[in-house]
């Protein structure tokens, strides 16, 4: 795993990480995020979003299970990662929400919002059957 960069001056604490997953038809790559999403650390989540899809991976997993909070706009981020992913060529999947992120996400998105999956377990394998066929 590589790790990202924590902002040490945010109370809460954040976090990132990326493992990179080979496949027959490409890279996984897991953004493991961590800790709080705010105002203060934002910046660190569009850059870390950022430097993931310039490795060009043919997925993107990013994984919330450890995320403790998120505030709209880094939703609004994540959702908008979405496209540029796809106007890339890479696919793009969120995995392992928790209940509070889950629900505003359905409330402000409904089925708009980018493909989710409950663990990245199932993301990954779910990936990984979906080009076997």
């Amino acid at each position: 795993m590589t790790p990202g960069q924590p902002a040490n001056d945010h109370p809460a604490g954040w976090s990132w990480s990326t493992e990179p997953l080979p496949t027959r038809h490409g890279i996984i790559v897991v953004l493991r995020l961590g800790g709080e999403i705010d105002m203060l650390n934002q910046p660190e989540l569009q850059t870390a979003l950022t430097d993931t899809l310039t490795g060009r991976p043919h997925h993107l997993v990013v994984d919330l299970a450890a995320v403790t909070f998120c505030w709209v706009q880094g939703l609004v981020l994540l959702a908008d990662t979405a496209e540029i992913a796809t106007g890339n060529g890479t696919g793009y999947a969120l995995s392992g929400l928790p209940a509070p992120i889950r629900r505003h996400v359905t409330l402000l998105w409904g089925d708009a919002f980018p493909t989710t999956y409950r663990t990245t377990a199932i993301a990954v394998s779910t990936i990984r059957a979906d080009h076997t066929r």
